[in-house]
């Protein structure tokens, strides 16, 4: 597989190519598996645009030490403002 994104008329844009060898893999397969692949990437962009998608991690915030239920309190506390 051989995933690259190009500037379409609406912002960047996925294109993907799928190479396999036939001795190896099915049409069928591979097509399976590019399906999957696509309705992985299809619920991954869905979570994306949810509105409690996000936040931070402790990796995000190298300079202070906080665990994650540290930074989830403070998060939820700046969202009711």
């Amino acid at each position: 597989m051989n995933a690259s994104t190009v500037e379409g008329p609406d912002g960047p844009e996925l294109r993907v190519r799928w190479v396999f060898a036939p001795a190896l893999w099915s049409a069928q397969r591979v097509r399976a598996l590019t399906e999957a692949w696509f309705t992985a990437l299809d619920g991954l962009a869905a979570h994306g645009r949810d509105a409690d998608a996000g936040g931070h991690t402790p990796s995000d915030l190298p300079l202070v030490s906080l665990s994650q239920a540290q930074i989830d309190l403070l998060e939820s506390k700046w969202r009711t403002r």
